[in-house]
This record gives C-alpha cells, sequence and structure tokens, in this order.
C-alpha cells in the first residue's frame, strides 16, 4: 500500500465563498457588469470576485499540480515491509529532482494569484483565499527541498496571519523541515508550542500533528514515545487505509519493543481491516514472526497455511514457509522449523534478500549448535544471494570468513590423520581401503548428479508455478491483443525459457546440444574402480576421480614424509585453536584443540605457544565467579607453572612473571609499528630524503628495534628511488650480512641476483652465427621481454598497497603451497614495484610449463585463497630474466600485454 500526504488534506478549504455552480454562474455574471473590481476597496463584489478567481484558477490549479506530482512519486516508491514503515514519506535530494518542474508551476501559479489578487487593505487580508496560496507555495519550495525559501514563506504565514488557524500549518510545516534538516531540538520546540493551540487546529490537523510527532520520534530511533504518538494519531484518523497504515506501524513498534503479544494482536486488526493484498500478507507474515509460546500458535499456522494455499501468494510462498520457521522455533520445534527454511530457500523464485535470509536463519542455528562445518556450509550460501547493504552485513562475512578457515582447517587434520592411519597399514589391508574410498568416491559423485538434476526440477517447478499464476491472471487479455500462436504469449514463452534451462542447463549454441550429461561415462576397471583419473561432467562441474596410484602418492611412507605430515596437522590444529579462541569466541573448543594437540603430537613446534594459549584461555574462564575447575590442569596456575618450569628463558614466561611487562611490551610493538608505518607512507609519496633520515635514525640509535630489518631494506629502496645503484648495491649487501637469515635477507640476495643477472652483457649473436630455436622462432621478441619456456619462472601477484594487508595474502598464498604442492620448496617474498603496488612472487618453477600449472591451480582454488585470488589481483607468471626487466622498467601494463599474448593459456 502506499501513502502520501495529499494536498487536499494539507491545505484546508476553510475560507471561500462556498455555494453552487448556478449561483456562481448568476455571481460571474453579475460581475461582468463591474469592469473595475479594485484590490483596494473591501466590498461583497470585490472580495468576491477576487477570491473566485484565486480558488477556482490559481490555486486550484496549482493544487492539482503539486498533488499529481506527489502522487506519482509515491506510486513509484517501493516499500521495505523488514523496517518500521515511514508514517512520512519525502523525497531525498535525488528524488526532488523529478518534482521540480510541477512545484515550479505551483508557485509560479501561486505567485500571480497572489499577486493579481491580494486584497491587503490597512494591513488586513481581505480574500481569504490567499493565506492557502502562500501555505501552498510553502510546500512547493518545501518539496524542491529549498528549504530557506520555504522557511521564509511560512514564517510570513505565520506573521501576517497570526490570528488565523493555517498559521499553525504553517509552523507545523516548519517542525517537517527541522527533521529533514536534522534539527531534532527546533522541531521538539516547535511541536511542543503547537500542543497548546490544538483545540484551534484546523479540520484533519490533529492526524498530521502526531504524525509529524512519530515522524521525530521514528528519526531518532526513539520508539517507546513513537508508540505514544501513532495511538493517538490513529484514535483521530477517519480514512480506513490511513488507519491500516498506522495500525501496521504499531505493530511493527510493539514488536521492536519486545512487546510480541501486543504486536501479533495489532497484526491481526490490521488484517481485520481488509487492507490491500501486499499489506494483508505482510501483517500475516509478520504477526507470525512476532509469535511467542504465549500467544495463539494454531490460529497463525492456519492463516500461513491459507497462504501457502493461495495461488496468488506464490511467489512469496519462501517468506510463509521462513515465517512458519519461527513459529516451530518459538515453539522450540527445532527440527520442524529447519525443514521450513529449508523449503524457504527452494520455494524462493526472485527474491534473492529473502533466500539470503533463510540461509542466514540456517547457517547461525547451526552455528548455535557448534556445528561449524555445517554452518559454513549456510553462511557461504548466505553471502552468495544477501545484498551488500543488510543488516550486519561485515559481521555476516566476517563469520562465514572464520568459519571457511576453520573447515579448511579443520579437514587438513582430518586428512593428514588419515594419511598417517593409511601409512601404518600393510599392503593388502591397504589397498582394499584405498578400493573403498575410490567406491565411496564414485556414489559420492552419482549422488551429487542426482541431487543436481533435482534441485534444478525443483527450480523450475518453482519458477512455473510462479508464472502461470501470472500468465492465467493475463490470459484473456493477451490472447485478444495478440492472438493464441505460442511465441506471441510472453507467459508462455517465460516458462518454456525456465522449463529448457531446468532440464538442460544453460547450452552454449552448438551441435548435440541436447547432450546435457556429456561425457558422463566413468571407464571402470577390475572390481569396479576407475582405471584413470576419469572425469565427469553434467552441468554442475567437473570431478576427478582418483586411482590406486594417485591415492598411494600422498600417503607418508617414508621417515621425513611423515614427520611433514605431523608438522602440517601441528599447523592446522594451532590455526583451529586461535579461530575458536579469538575469531569465535569458543573458548571451551579452543581449550579442547590445544590440549589436543599437545597429547597428540608431543614436542611439536607450537608447544610453547599452545601452553601460552591455555594459559590465557584460563585465566579467561576463571574471571567467571561460577567457574570450578574440574580438575587441576583445568587451570591457569597449572600453564603458569608448566611455561616457567620448562620454558624459563622465553618471552611466555616474562609475560607471565612479570604482568606490567604485558603492557609495556605491548605499547612499544604499537609505537614501533606506528614509527614503521609512518616511514613506509613516506616512502609511497617518494619522500626519499626523509625516509632516510628516519632508517637512519632507527639504525644508529634503536638497535632493539624488532622491525630493524624492515628499516634496513626501505632504506635500501629509497636509496633505489634516489637512482643511485651503487650504494643500492652496498645496502643490499649490508642486509644480507646483517640479517642472512630473516625475510628480509633473502629480498635482498633475490635483488642483487636480479641486479646481478641485469647487468650480464647482452647476447650479440646474429642469424648466421646461431640459428634461432623451434621454440623461439615461434615465440619471438616482444619490446624487452623474451620467452624461453625452460628458464627459470616466477609466479606473481600484483597486490595494491592501499586496502590490503600483504602479510594476510602471503599467509593465504603459504597455506595454498602447504596444502597443494607439500613436496615443493617454495619461497613466497614480496617486494615494491612503485608506489602504488608490490608484486608478490613464488618462486622458483624450472620451467613455463610448471608456473602455468601453478597459476591454474592458484585460479581454481576456492578455499583457502578467498580474499586473494577472488579480488581480480593481476596474476601472472614471469621467467627471472623478464622479471629482472620488469623491474628495472616498471611497465606493468606492458609486461601484462607479453604474458597474454605470449603464453598460451
Amino acid at each position: 500500500m502506499k501513502y502520501f500526504c495529499r494536498i487536499s488534506v494539507i491545505v484546508p478549504s476553510n475560507y471561500a465563498l462556498r455555494g453552487n455552480l448556478i449561483y456562481l454562474s448568476l455571481v460571474f455574471v453579475t460581475l461582468l457588469a463591474f469592469s473595475s473590481c479594485s484590490k483596494k476597496k473591501n466590498n461583497f463584489f470585490s472580495r468576491t470576485y477576487h477570491e473566485t478567481t484565486t480558488h477556482f484558477n490559481g490555486y486550484f490549479n496549482a493544487k492539482e499540480a503539486v498533488n499529481e506530482a506527489l502522487v506519482s512519486y509515491a506510486d513509484g516508491y517501493e516499500e521495505n515491509w523488514e523496517e518500521p514503515l515511514p508514517i512520512i514519506l519525502y523525497p531525498n535530494e535525488q528524488e526532488a529532482v523529478s518534482l521540480y518542474s510541477a512545484m515550479d508551476r505551483a508557485i509560479e501559479k501561486c505567485s500571480k494569484v497572489i499577486d493579481r489578487h491580494s486584497m491587503l487593505i490597512n494591513k488586513k487580508q481581505h480574500n481569504s483565499w490567499i493565506d492557502d496560496s502562500y501555505l501552498l507555495m510553502g510546500i512547493s519550495y518545501f518539496y524542491k527541498r529549498n528549504f530557506p525559501e520555504a522557511e521564509e514563506t511560512f514564517k510570513y504565514i505565520t506573521k501576517q496571519f497570526k490570528r488565523e488557524p493555517i498559521r499553525h500549518e504553517a509552523n507545523l510545516w516548519m517542525a517537517r523541515m527541522a527533521i529533514e534538516e536534522k534539527n531534532y531540538v527546533r522541531a521538539q520546540s516547535l511541536l511542543d508550542k503547537l500542543d497548546q493551540y490544538r483545540p484551534d487546529f484546523p479540520k484533519g490537523m490533529d492526524q498530521s500533528y502526531y504524525e509529524v510527532y512519530t515522524h521525530l520520534y521514528l528519526q531518532q530511533k526513539d520508539y517507546e514515545n513513537a508508540i505514544e504518538t501513532i495511538k493517538q494519531a490513529t484514535a483521530v484518523t477517519r480514512k480506513k487505509d490511513r488507519r491500516a497504515r498506522q495500525t501496521f506501524l504499531l505493530a511493527q513498534l510493539y514488536d521492536i519493543t519486545g512487546q510480541s503479544q501486543r504486536s501479533v494482536r495489532r497484526y491481526g486488526d490490521v488484517v481485520r481491516m481488509n487492507p490491500d493484498y501486499e499489506m494483508k500478507f505482510y501483517a500475516q507474515i509478520n504477526q507470525a514472526l512476532a509469535f511467542d509460546s504465549r500467544s495463539d500458535s494454531e490460529q497463525i499456522r492456519e492463516q500461513l497455511n491459507k497462504l501457502l494455499r493461495d495461488e496468488k501468494y506464490v511467489e512469496f510462498r519462501d517468506q510463509v514457509y521462513y515465517a512458519l520457521a519461527e513459529v516451530e522455533f518459538a515453539e522450540r520445534n527445532l527440527t520442524e522449523g529447519i525443514e521450513n527454511l529449508i523449503k524457504s530457500t527452494k520455494a524462493s523464485v526472485n527474491n534473492n534478500r529473502q533466500k539470503g535470509k533463510s540461509f542466514l536463519r540456517l547457517a547461525e542455528i547451526y552455528f548455535e549448535e557448534r556445528n561449524y562445518e555445517v554452518a559454513s556450509a549456510f553462511y557461504d550460501s548466505t553471502i552468495t544471494y544477501l545484498p551488500n547493504d543488510y543488516p550486519r552485513y561485515e559481521i555476516i562475512k566476517n563469520t562465514k570468513e572464520s568459519l571457511s578457515d576453520l573447515v579448511h582447517y579443520l579437514k587438513m587434520v582430518d586428512r593428514e590423520d588419515s594419511l598417517q592411519t593409511l601409512a601404518l597399514m600393510d599392503e593388502s589391508d591397504l589397498n582394499r581401503k584405498l578400493r573403498k574410498i575410490i567406491r565411496d568416491k564414485q556414489e559420492e559423485e552419482e549422488e551429487r548428479l542426482r541431487k543436481l538434476q533435482e534441485e534444478r526440477e525443483l527450480a523450475f517447478q518453482n519458477r512455473q508455478n510462479a508464472q502461470q499464476a501470472q500468465a492465467d491472471s493475463r490470459a484473456s487479455n493477451r490472447a485478444g491483443a495478440t492472438g493464441k500462436w505460442y511465441f506471441y504469449n510472453e507467459a508462455s514463452k517465460s516458462i518454456g525459457f525456465a522449463e529448457f534451462q531446468a532440464k538442460y542447463g544453460r547450452r552454449e549454441l552448438k551441435d548435440n546440444w541436447r547432450r546435457k550429461n556429456q561425457n558422463i561415462g566413468i571407464s571402470l576397471g577390475e572390481e569396479g574402480i576407475a582405471e584413470s583419473g576419469a572425469e565427469t561432467e553434467a552441468g554442475g562441474g567437473k570431478t576427478n576421480i582418483p586411482t590406486m596410484e594417485q591415492l598411494k602418492a600422498d600417503i607418508p611412507f617414508s621417515d621425513e614424509a611423515m614427520q611433514a605430515s605431523k608438522d602440517t596437522m601441528a599447523h592446522a590444529m594451532f590455526e583451529i585453536g586461535k579461530i575458536y579462541k579469538d575469531r569465535l569466541e569458543d573458548l571451551d573448543n579452543a581449550i579442547e584443540t590445544f590440549e589436543e594437540l599437545n597429547v597428540r603430537l608431543p614436542g611439536n613446534s607450537y608447544e610453547q605457544l599452545s601452553y601460552y594459549q591455555l594459559y590465557r584461555l584460563f585465566l579467561t574462564k576463571e574471571e567467571d565467579p561460577s567457574y570450578f575447575a574440574p580438575d587441576p590442569r583445568a587451570t591457569s596456575a597449572y600453564y603458569a607453572e608448566l611455561i616457567t618450569e620448562d620454558f624459563p628463558q622465553s618471552e611466555f614466561a616474562r609475560l607471565i612473571e612479570d604482568p606490567e611487562y604485558v603492557a609495556s611490551n605491548e605499547q612499544a610493538r604499537i609505537q614501533e609499528t606506528e614509527d614503521y608505518e609512518n616511514t613506509f607512507r613516506q616512502y609511497r609519496m617518494r619522500n626519499y630524503t626523509e625516509v632516510l633520515t628516519a632508517c637512519l635514525d632507527v639504525m644508529n640509535n634503536d638497535t632493539g628495534n624488532r622491525l630493524l630489518p624492515k628499516y634496513y631494506l626501505l632504506r635500501a629502496m629509497a636509496i633505489a628511488g634516489k637512482k643511485d645503484r651503487e650504494n643500492y648495491i652496498a645496502a643490499l649487501r649490508e642486509i644480507v650480512a646483517k640479517f642472512p637469515e630473516t625475510e628480509e635477507g633473502e629480498e635482498a640476495k633475490r635483488l642483487l641476483g636480479l641486479l646481478e643477472e641485469e647487468s650480464k652483457p647482452e647476447e650479440t649473436a646474429t642469424k648466421e652465427d646461431t640459428p634461432p630455436s623451434e621454440e623461439e622462432e615461434r615465440q619471438g621478441p616482444k619490446g624487452d621481454y623474451i620467452i624461453k619456456d625452460n628458464m627459470d619462472h616466477y609466479f606473481a601477484i600484483l597486490v595494491p598497497n592501499r586496502g590490503v594487508k600483504m602479510n594476510d595474502v602471503k599467509g593465504k598464498v603459504s597455506d595454498f603451497n602447504a596444502e597443494y604442492f607439500r613436496g615443493e620448496s617454495f619461497k613466497v617474498t614480496n617486494s615494491f614495484i612503485n608506489s602504488e603496488a608490490q608484486i608478490l612472487l613464488v618462486r622458483t618453477f624450472e620451467g613455463k610449463e610448471d608456473a602455468l600449472h601453478y597459476l591454474g591451480a592458484y585460479e581454481g582454488e576456492e578455499t583457502i585463497l578467498l580474499g586473494v585470488n577472488d579480488q581480480a589481483f593481476e596474476a601472472f607468471v614471469i621467467t627471472s630474466k623478464n622479471f629482472a626487466t620488469l623491474f628495472k622498467t616498471k611497465d606493468i601494463d606492458g609486461y601484462i600485454e607479453f604474458f597474454k599474448e605470449y603464453y598460451k593459456r
């Protein structure tokens, strides 16, 4: 339902000569005899002429122009039924532009009638329609959002017509204007002053007064006071549709303030008022959502099931199922509630917001149950459908990312645990186990394909139901207008298109398009086991059925491989514990994970860290007076003693023994980080002299700074920025000598290697001296870049300096390497390419094919690299020689063009 305050209500008909048309006609005939009706003569004929002309000519046309514009704006407004309905609706700055023409026309007409027909004699106005014209002109300025002109007009009315009731309307409009300008104190003051004049209000102004007061409270989210004023507005409102809207808002406010029973009753009142079908639908839906165990659940279920059976609400069935779920949850029927939420997600036709809400509710339920793997899957679906402007979107997104990371590490632990178990089996048992794994994979794939087909058919059925309902309501009109042939019937075409997509999916225009499951056959060998890594495709992506050889390749048979597997497991378990503790605030699971880490993998590299985490976790639990330790090991004191005795020289022991060390050390770390970031910002701004000064100050006077190696590297980069090659090389060599085992030392070595490569003399052999290879003849040079397939390659990601934490990117790439390239000893480093970006490098690959294989794996990974490979960062491969050229020229665009042309992908 759309509502907008009509000018016919805003501007009262209260001071004109009232009469029937015959009488007016006689008056006009009589007035013709008086050819010189003066504005300065206060007599019957002058007043009648000027009032009649003002009312039925300029004022009437101006009012029509304003009303038409406001009705058109209101008709285009889409209600957000999830938020409190606006009791008064005004256009914003952008929307007001569409009203300019009509409002200007109204202002012009009002100005003309005021100029031509005003009868201001002895400071008193004798034309009873002039004040209405001024008010309408002020209203027109208001809707143009020309508030200075509007206020000047309204103030003139309050001064010139200070004894007339219309002055109260002018003050009420000034209160509206103060609310729009967010001057809530002034608006409150104006409304409070008006309260004493309520007995003198023009007819119908009581309703507007209480609605404006409600609008003021809604803008300030003062819902308790808004409830009182909207109740007063409802009491004086005569129009049924207006009362329905007020009552709907009242029900919403009761729900927001936790008065669920009152909310349910008021929604019931709205239904009984029989408003338009949309408001009636949402009243019944919201009634269910506001339900608590003290309300009549059977009556609400009956109403909702009736909506499910009503064909005109077929497109809203997802919302009905959602409301039914909430009724079940209120009565603690968890299973039935979950079933209804699943139905809601499947019934959704084109309402992604509702689909996202249903997935979010499922995610939250499983999250509360600590079933994090299932919750993670539902959070993934939630983010797919929810719009970015949804309330708490960033919190939801962060939770989703935390759960994705958690599930990734949980799977990593399960995988390594399984591989270690397999490694300890004898060969016959192992082979039998692997064959079962392959059969299970095949069954999983068949089930996936079956579910995929079911989902398609269900999606088609939902679309067909919705479209058929729309088609039925328009069938007779369309048949009469365009004939009955199928391709002239838009509804039939829509249904046919949906049916085609549900049955065949999205098909390219090519031969044999009907083959939905191309290459679906799986080649099976003995005992039903796939002979090779068979690919299947069924419109839902490709999958690989592994072979025995492929499965065995991952099993850690050697001592070295077993230790690497245990190290990977330890890393994953420590990360799981941190996610539980810091990101999900699940202290019990965090404690259990850290304890399990040290029991399953004694002497692991995270032992000290996990002990300290347990110490901090139990300190937190002991802050709760009700906490009772089941045994001495479930206390902070136990882990404090463990750390101070087993690791007395560690930083963790100092943190425990000296409480003030924590604060002072943390503050020093924060200050060191801030100082370095300030210096780095100066580098990005190319203020190289300031950078050199700051770096030298730290190098000479703060040798204990934990970021000292970074200052040395930043100093070298600033020297490079000043084009001082000799001192740049010397600075890099100093870093290698002072910090050989650090990341900065490794980066300095790499940069020195690039400089040495760059300084090598170019080969000058001609075609006659050395014929080109077939490969070089095929690929050739492009600018300064040369491609040689068998040369060492790097994988590179171009990462912007602003808005991205390089350490996070490096961490995810390192995790990706640990998961998918465990046998490789890749190094992940980063260096500055220019003031806008850094390049992250993974090195070294023996040739082009290995590098491109890595690039393909990087682009296809969907879990570990979330937040990296989905951020449109440029990713490419590059030879070591070409990287030296790129680093010198800084011509990123040129290399990207070369990469896309010469690397066949």
